[in-house]
Order: structure tokens, then C-alpha cells, then sequence
């Protein structure tokens, strides 16, 4: 009887010994600006849309955090193992220009290639002021823009000005910008002009509405437009 006991009592150590310690679930960050602010730059935040750019080492990884909806648009090679709870982690190659679209949901990633990971992650955070509208300006204008993505929730465009080029008037939805090179624009809407200026790599917003785009810069002149539904 006493042996019985003894084996009952023992056995379950026996258990904790063979299968190790059990390992605490992973804190999930709600922020991941300011949790990893060595690889997560914010560019653009406004009440519909957040623009924000990684940059991961090799071997680096983000915490566990919660993403949005968004759309990931890659600005240099890498190869990714992108992991959520409770499941086994996938590994991705990413080219430069590629682009995907995630639904909200807990993860992290890690760049396990041998070079630094650099992508653009757009969120969408609530509804575009300008609702009921989209771009047509790949329609008007398709040597000059191109749609590179889009879904019921989201719409990239690519846009390449060569020096003094200018975009036919188009509307558009309010929208996020990112420069992929220098640009200095002439912006037209309601009769009114704006030149405005900005360096490589740069994120800024404008409102809907019909306008034109003219470019003042002695290069040519490549853009991101991003409108989130």
C-alpha cells in the first residue's frame, strides 16, 4: 500500500521531468512602434490609415504583436519565418516590389536570410473620409499609373512622372503617399497649385477629390498611392 502511494506521488514528477517545463505563452505587444522602435519607424498616422516601415537584421525578430488589416509592400529582398500562436511557423522569400494583404490577427515575424528585410506595413484603422470613392487614375493615365494591388478593402497604385510629366485629372479617395524616390510635385486641385517637396522615402496624406500631379523634379519621379476603403 505504502509502495502504491509512493509510485502515485512519484510518477507525476516523472511526467514534468521527461516533458520539460511548460512554456509560458508569449506576451503579445498591442503597440509595436513602441515596443521595437530599433526596427519599426511610424511615418503616417491619421484616424483611417497608419504607415509604417521595418527594418529587420538578419536573425532579428519583432515581438509577438497585433497587426490590422494591411498591406505589406516589400523594399528589398528577404525571406521571412512568419509565426502565429499556436501554430507552426511558414517561411516566405519576398522580392523587392512584391505585395500581399494580411487580415488583422496576433504574429510575429523574424528574417532569417542573410541581409537586412526592409517592408512598408499600411494599416487600415477606420473608415476613408472620403467613402464610395476610388482612384481612376490607371484608367486615365496607364503608361504613367498602374494598380498593383487591390481588394474590396484596399487599392495600391504605382505611379512613375518622367521630368515634366503630368497626370491627366483624376479623382481619388483620401490616401496615403510613399515616395520611392525623390520627388518634387506640383499639386493641382480646385483651381489652387501646391509645390511640394520630399525626399526618398516619405509618407504623407491627401484628402479626396479631383486633382493633378505634375512633376517638378529633374528625375524621373516614382510613387506609392495607397487608399484604404
Amino acid at each position: 500500500m505504502r509502495l502504491e502511494k509512493a509510485l502515485a506521488a512519484f510518477i507525476p514528477v516523472l511526467l514534468m521531468l521527461a516533458c520539460g517545463p511548460s512554456e509560458e505563452p508569449e506576451a503579445v505587444v498591442e503597440d509595436i512602434v513602441k515596443a521595437a522602435p530599433e526596427n519599426v519607424e511610424l511615418l503616417l498616422e491619421k484616424p483611417s490609415i497608419s504607415v509604417i516601415r521595418v527594418t529587420l537584421p538578419p536573425q532579428a525578430r519583432l515581438p509577438m504583436h497585433r497587426g490590422g488589416d494591411r498591406v505589406v509592400y516589400s523594399l528589398s529582398d528577404y525571406k521571412l519565418r512568419y509565426l502565429t500562436p499556436g501554430a507552426e511557423g511558414r517561411i516566405q522569400d519576398f522580392r523587392t516590389g512584391d505585395i500581399h494583404w494580411h487580415s488583422s490577427g496576433t504574429h510575429t515575424v523574424q528574417n532569417i536570410g542573410p541581409i537586412p528585410a526592409r517592408y512598408l506595413v499600411v494599416t487600415r484603422k477606420g473608415v476613408n473620409p472620403t467613402p464610395g470613392v476610388t482612384s481612376n487614375v490607371a484608367e486615365l493615365a496607364p503608361e504613367k499609373a498602374r494598380v498593383i494591388f487591390e481588394n474590396r478593402d484596399c487599392k495600391v497604385i504605382e505611379i512613375t512622372l518622367q521630368p515634366k510629366d503630368k497626370l491627366p485629372v483624376h479623382n481619388a479617395a483620401g490616401r496615403a503617399v510613399y515616395t520611392l524616390t525623390a520627388a518634387k510635385l506640383k499639386f493641382t486641385a480646385g483651381g489652387q497649385s501646391v509645390e511640394e517637396e520630399w525626399p526618398e522615402g516619405a509618407a504623407h496624406w491627401h484628402d479626396g477629390g479631383e486633382h493633378t500631379v505634375e512633376n517638378l523634379s529633374p528625375a524621373p519621379v516614382r510613387l506609392l498611392i495607397f487608399e484604404m476603403m
